[in-house]
């Protein structure tokens, strides 16, 4: 009976043993999931990521290709450049018969000549890319608006009219300023206010300016012109003797390339 007791015993102890154990396992294994796996899959990570850093090589310079690159685009430039010369001097030839608008287009058609004439220099397009033909194309374009608008001003070339800066009258000794500083325009102004007594003297006085030379600046009184004298400050003046009412009066300024600007006055 004693021996039954001892054996149950023993196997009642085993059991608690394992028992014991296999909690003891549990709860390391629980930490061991919590704790310590995500710190070795980390730690991993870093690994994996350290030895692809180390394991990256950055592509091989060609030097030779570069500068071959380089040079076959610094020529299909430089043709370009050379190219907005006859173009701008085309356009500059059409402006007086065409327009500025002609103008613009033969800029624009000197890129297609581009692109058909590089070629002809034994320079190879078809390793260009849309950055390469933007930088030509965009170099060709301000070298030929350069050169155009250069051309198209002094001293090569005079287009603009003259200024009327300001315009003062004297009717019978009382002074009316038709047109002040800062208002040039061409409109024009009706003196409706001012009674002409027929026969009254009539002194203009003018400021014209231009951007080249000036010519000539005269009044135009139905049939018949009088050249208005000039004073050092580009003042033009002239008296009107024995102005019949409703008179009208158109002075014409003229610069030494035949540009012309007119301004009306209506006396009534």
């Amino acid at each position: 009976m004693i021996a039954i007791y001892c054996v149950v015993g023993a196997v009642g102890g085993q059991r608690l043993h394992h028992l014991r154990k296999f909690q003891r396992t549990s709860i390391n294994r629980f930490l061991y999931g919590m704790v310590f796996t995500p710190l070795m899959a980390k730690k991993k990570r870093k690994h994996e990521e350290e030895k692809q850093e180390k394991e990256y090589k950055p592509p091989e310079f060609d030097e030779r290709e570069f500068l071959e690159e380089e040079m076959t685009t610094a020529k299909a430039t430089l043709i370009s450049v050379v190219l907005s010369i006859p173009m701008a001097v085309v356009a500059y030839m059409v402006l007086d018969s065409a327009g500025a608008g002609t103008g613009f287009l033969i800029g624009i058609l000197g890129m297609a000549l581009i692109y058909m004439l590089i070629p002809r220099f034994s320079i190879e397009i078809s390793s260009f890319k849309a950055k390469h033909w933007i930088g030509i194309f965009s170099t060709y374009f301000f070298a030929f608006l350069a050169i155009w608008v250069l051309l198209v001003n002094p001293p090569f070339a005079d287009h603009a009219s003259p200024q009327f800066i300001t315009i003062d009258t004297d009717l019978g000794g009382e002074p009316v300023i038709i047109l002040g500083p800062g208002n040039n325009t061409t409109a024009k102004v009706e003196l409706n206010q001012i009674d002409i007594d027929a026969g009254a003297n009539v002194t203009i006085d003018a400021k014209v300016t231009d951007n080249d030379l000036m010519g000539t600046v005269f009044l135009r009184v139905g049939d018949n012109e009088y050249n208005m004298a000039n004073s050092p400050d580009n003042h033009y003046t002239y008296t009107l003797e024995n102005v019949a009412e409703n008179t009208t009066i158109t002075l014409v300024a003229e610069d030494a390339s035949g540009n012309t600007r007119t301004y009306e006055i209506y006396l009534t």
